[in-house]
């Protein structure tokens, strides 16, 4: 019967931004999430005999995922999941700050809030919040401009009002909505913090007030106020640099805290394996998009040199040699 084995990193191959004074085997504190996501990868059942090239494949993968959990930020579907999951005070926090408004209350917030049409497309948001007056606000992260597209803000918005209205309520009972689109790239901000879109007649711009409003908040634009400040939260990838304490606080859960500890919730341990078949499923859509790249056969080759390139600085010779 096959057996649990840990597989033994060199700490001369580790990557350079983990320090090597009180690592254990796997290269991270005893307990801590990093540990799990990487152990998950390199403890695999195996027979005494296993080979230096299954190890050196097993270190390889710890490595890089190792990489791949550092790089984590709240751009990441998965990761913004994570800290925003049964975290109100942090939905809240956003939603003023972005908004740029105090009096906001929100009383109940879902992530990957899905919504089921059985006659046609369904959605799945993001965030989904509502406040303490009935207003609902998606909260959606966008790395890829397609995703921010204004059609699909249009479906989003539809989608709220058919969802959150009962069967014979009066119109005038249909809540107001705000779609904040946070995008990695900008996307139509103009390089201004964000840009607010409203419905107003053509001819004098008087409002026209169907209480549905549109806020693209520009991720690259990191200054020192609120927004600008948040925007940087978003960005980091180190928990120390996160300035916002609602969502520092969790941050650093996800990032190093032990999960092995009661006051970790079932909710979280879920959370925990979906972060982990994130790095993994990131990791192959990657290679297989850079084999794509280059055609069928060079682009193996050329994939595989790529990486070689990529991981030169923090892998032994061996697995170096492997990848070309």
């Amino acid at each position: 019967m096959a057996k649990s084995k840990n597989v033994s990193i060199n700490e001369d191959v580790l990557p350079a931004f983990l320090p090597k004074n009180d690592y254990n085997t796997l290269g991270f504190p005893t307990g801590s999430f990093n540990q799990l996501a990487r152990q998950s990868t390199i403890i695999m059942a195996t027979n005494d005999n296993t080979t230096d090239t299954t190890k050196e494949n097993q270190e390889l993968s710890a490595i890089i995922n190792a990489d791949r959990m550092r790089r984590f930020t709240l751009l990441d579907d998965v990761f913004m999941r994570a800290v925003f999951t049964d975290n109100l005070e942090a939905v809240q926090d956003v939603v003023r700050i972005i908004l740029e408004r105090d009096d906001i209350e929100v009383v109940e917030a879902k992530t990957q809030k899905e919504f089921v049409n059985p006659l046609g497309r369904g959605v799945r948001f993001d965030v989904l919040a509502k406040d303490q007056t009935g207003a609902f606000y998606n909260i959606e992260i966008q790395r890829d401009n397609r995703g921010a597209s204004p059609k699909r803000v249009r479906f989003n918005l539809s989608a709220i009002d058919w969802n959150t209205m009962k069967s014979r309520d009066d119109w005038e009972k249909l809540a107001e909505t705000w779609i904040i689109i946070i995008t990695e790239n900008g996307y139509l901000c103009k390089g201004k913090p964000y840009r607010t879109v409203n419905r107003y007649f053509d001819d004098d711009r008087e409002p026209f007030d169907d209480k549905q409003h549109i806020r693209y908040v520009n991720a690259q634009r990191i200054s020192d106020d609120p927004i600008g400040r948040l925007m940087a939260d978003f960005n980091a990838t180190d928990q120390d640099d996160v300035q916002l304490p609602s969502i520092a606080k969790r941050f650093r859960i996800f990032k190093t805290a032990n999960i092995g500890d009661e006051n970790v919730s079932e909710v979280m341990r879920e959370i925990i394996e979906d972060l982990k078949k994130a790095i993994t499923d990131d990791q192959r859509e990657e290679w297989i998009a850079e084999g794509k790249a280059e055609g069928k056969v060079e682009g193996k080759a050329e994939g595989r040199r790529k990486r070689a390139h990529r991981y030169s600085a923090i892998c032994s010779p061996s697995i170096l040699r492997r990848l070309y």
